[in-house]
């Protein structure tokens, strides 16, 4: 029973949504609350100038692997926000299909493709693999800070994960 209620008031808020959408080519808001209906966290990211939802997960040092979620724009996207990351502060990337690229930020969401990234070998370094991961990688924090890494697939990629 406590599932339908859920699928009803999800109905409800789309509908609501679709209802108030400032233009008729205003899908962000429609796929922000799809996101957060699902039970996703999302992050603004601009790939190519227009700003859109993401799917997002916040690493907690010390986590357990978190399967990463990602939405479809011209490739499948996701966001890692890490709100505190100190000096030496490892993250673990672990590709069961297909290949993962990583850009690393430097700060939270909003992020747009290209503005405020992280410096290769000052701000972070990887430990083991590279930026395109098609098995594992290890990524080192050098500087303390918040960092939100956006991860992206052209082949349906899936991976986990995990900060240590």
């Amino acid at each position: 029973m406590n599932l339908v209620k859920k699928i009803g008031v999800c109905i409800v808020l789309i509908g609501l949504l679709s209802a108030c959408k400032s233009k008729e080519d205003d899908d962000s808001s429609y796929l922000a609350l799809v996101l957060l209906a699902g039970g996703y966290n999302t992050c603004s990211f601009s790939p190519a100038g227009t700003s859109v939802p993401i799917a997002s997960m916040t690493a907690i040092a010390n986590g357990t692997p978190y399967s990463l979620s990602f939405t479809q724009i011209d490739k499948g996207y996701s966001a890692i926000q890490i709100p505190v990351a100190t000096a030496g502060t490892m993250g673990t990337f672990q590709v069961s299909a297909g290949t993962l690229g990583v850009a690393v930020y430097k700060g939270g969401c909003p992020i747009t493709r290209g503005v405020n990234l992280a410096g290769a070998g000052t701000d972070f370094i990887f430990v083991s693999g590279a930026a395109t991961i098609t098995n594992s990688a290890q990524i080192q924090f050098n500087v303390p800070g918040s960092y939100t890494i956006i991860v992206n697939t052209a082949d349906n990629g899936k991976g986990t994960f995990q900060l240590n």
